[in-house]
């Protein structure tokens, strides 16, 4: 978390040091529990937030994977939530936007509101893609 706050604080030399840090603790955690999808999904935020594209989209994947809507509905959705963050990072846009709209139009606790204000959402936070899907027209 402290590296993805300093990299939105425009101090890339020390995100990129504790993220790294935070690599190497998620790599030891992962081999201890291979098929925990927390772990996955964080080192898909970690992978995304030090511009390892390939690295953190399949993870952010295989995070998916391991915690399908059929397991749990509820912890699906937090799963499709930092999917989405990750795409967003990744500058994917368009399956950023996707997610985004699946989570919009699954009854949840997600609303429009916890998408305007996202760092991450920046970005696209102006396109007529995603003032349709959050319903607002600018």
């Amino acid at each position: 978390l402290a590296g993805m706050v300093l990299r939105r604080l425009q101090r890339p030399e020390e995100a990129r040091t504790r993220l790294e840090s935070a690599l190497t603790h998620l790599v030891s955690k992962l081999e201890e529990s291979p098929e925990d999808f927390r772990i996955h999904l964080a080192l898909g935020k970690t992978y995304a937030e030090l511009e390892e594209a390939q690295l953190a989209f399949a993870h952010a994947q295989q995070g998916a994977a391991l915690m399908p809507s059929e397991k749990d509905p509820l912890l699906a959705m937090e799963v499709g939530y930092q999917l989405m963050e990750i795409m967003a990072v990744l500058g994917r846009v368009d399956e950023a936007l996707d997610q985004m709209a699946f989570l919009l139009q699954t009854p949840s606790s997600y609303d429009g509101i916890r998408f305007t204000h996202h760092p991450d959402f920046a970005a696209f936070r102006d396109t007529p893609r995603f003032r349709q899907i959050i319903g607002s027209d600018g």
